[in-house]
């Protein structure tokens, strides 16, 4: 396979991008550098539906390497990886975070997103990296995906903001705000601040989000060039798990609940998280109530369609 090229500066720093090297079995595979920071990303996706599987199998695995610092684990005799560190639990969660609300509702094949630090060179962060990869990755693979989108960290030093701080930076930088999306929405927010105050951290938000608008351009780029065809909706059978008579409630769900979330919840701004989850709650409730007289038939009473409501 030909190894493409490609590059581009990224707030001031030199992001190379590498698309056939490594991993070619997987659908769409990337190594992505930063500074001598080298992060790998693969994304393969099943031929078909678990059986029935009533959730997206969505896997995002951050895989840290000793080797990546130059270090061998262990003793003579034990050479083998240990647990993952919080620190790439907690990775590979945002990044999780950031790309599961852009597939396909209904999608039940399962789909794996491999994210490996290959080498890493003390001052550029390759959570950051890690996040610019898995999404490219998920860009040019033929795996249903609404992107493009990047990812971006923000510090504060002495009151002026730098975007993608290096690990010094970082070190004494009152805001470290982690955010995925591009120029228009945001679909992951991570932080970690020293009380800053609200128009602080909105003006972090802008920046962070024009911020990402020449890497999304980027992106585009490298997926005109190698992306793969995206796999078509009807072709997947992502609904073969459930019955005809189960899509058809799950859209006169929807269409109930879109109504009442928007007269109940989103008509206006509500204070708390606790107030907003008890929204939820009794909208469930008075959703549930609505619809299980509507599937009350001879062979299922009131309390079991409920219940089946409730499942």
């Amino acid at each position: 396979m030909k190894v493409e090229r490609f590059e581009t500066d990224y707030a001031g720093k030199k992001v190379i991008v590498e698309y056939g090297r490594l991993a070619h079995q997987a659908d769409a595979s990337v190594t992505v550098q930063m500074g001598e920071t080298m992060v790998l990303a693969t994304a393969t996706m099943s031929d078909s539906a678990r059986p029935g599987m009533d959730f997206f199998p969505l896997m995002v695995d951050y895989e840290e390497r000793y080797s990546a610092v130059g270090k061998i684990k262990g003793p003579r005799f034990l050479k083998r990886e240990g647990r993952p560190s919080n620190e790439a639990v907690l990775t590979g969660r945002m990044i999780d975070r950031g790309i599961r609300p852009l597939f396909p509702d209904g999608l039940r094949n399962e789909v794996q997103v491999i994210i490996m630090p290959l080498s890493v060179d003390g001052e550029n962060k390759p959570d950051i990296v890690g996040m610019i990869a898995a999404t490219i990755a998920l860009e040019i693979s033929s795996i249903p995906f609404d992107g493009p989108i990047t990812g971006c960290r923000i510090g504060m030093v002495n009151g002026e903001y730098i975007i993608n701080p290096t690990a010094e930076e970082l070190e004494f930088s009152e805001l470290n705000l982690m955010v995925m999306g591009d120029s228009k929405r945001i679909t992951m927010v991570d932080c970690d601040a020293r009380e800053l105050d609200d128009d602080s951290m909105l003006e972090a938000f802008r920046i962070a989000m024009k911020s990402m608008d020449p890497m999304i351009k980027f992106v585009k780029k490298i997926k005109k060039k190698v992306g793969k065809e995206k796999i078509p909706h009807d072709q997947l059978k992502w609904r073969a798990s459930f019955t005809e008579e189960d899509v058809k409630i799950m859209e006169m769900i929807k269409k109930s609940a879109k109504k009442q979330l928007d007269k109940y919840l989103f008509s206006t701004p509500k204070g708390s998280k606790g107030e907003r989850k008890r929204i939820i709650h009794e909208l469930e409730d008075r959703l549930i109530e609505e619809m299980k007289d509507k599937l009350k038939t001879k062979d299922r009473s009131a309390e079991e369609a409920e219940m089946y409501l409730r499942d």
